[in-house]
């Protein structure tokens, strides 16, 4: 199954798969932005390049470092400029994982890729509860907010979307209950 899985023509169609995708979201059903998660640096490539013919905005996070893994890039495409771009570190354990973000007029939207919530042997022993990754992904969340709605930002909306490696009715439940949340 990996040989089939790694063979160039499934790799081929799975990368035209993800252009056909993001041209038709763009293009027929006039979405604003479109968020990426995992993305190769083939497809990186493939996605520059239709980038100059289609002209989309695309910013890219950085790729994991680790050769012996997957590059772990995300990424952010839009019809629209971005006045900024930046990146968010997360952690997963001691590798930084990094989050394409873009700032459009006020609204900063980034690309999220949550790791999955590790406990130690302790805490599974203990009986903590994982709750799906909903405690990571909540402080990952929080940690976002911080970072791209401080105070004096030029920016008063933030948009997230992506993996959060979770149920997303659990972190909305933990959301709401947040400060910084206004509306989930």
């Amino acid at each position: 199954l990996m040989n089939a899985m790694s063979s160039q023509q499934v790799i081929a169609t799975h990368v035209e798969l993800i252009l056909q995708e993001v041209r038709h979201a763009l293009a027929e059903r006039k979405v604003e932005v479109v968020l990426l998660q995992e993305v190769s640096t083939a497809v990186q490539d493939q996605l520059m390049q239709q980038s100059q013919i289609y002209g989309w905005h695309v910013h890219f996070a950085q790729a994991n470092s680790d050769l012996k893994k997957c590059d772990a890039i995300t990424c952010v495409i839009s019809l629209r400029a971005f006045d900024e771009t930046a990146e968010f570190e997360c952690l997963e354990g001691k590798k930084p994982r990094f989050f394409a973000a873009v700032r459009q007029g006020p609204v900063w939207i980034v690309s999220c890729h949550v790791p999955v919530e590790v406990l130690t042997k302790e805490q599974k022993k203990e009986g903590v509860p994982t709750h799906g990754n909903a405690v990571k992904a909540t402080r990952t969340f929080e940690r976002i907010v911080s970072r791209f709605l401080a105070e004096g930002s030029s920016a008063d909306i933030l948009v997230l979307g992506g993996d959060f490696n979770t149920d997303v009715q659990i972190l909305k439940s933990n959301l709401t209950t947040k400060s910084c949340c206004s509306q989930v």
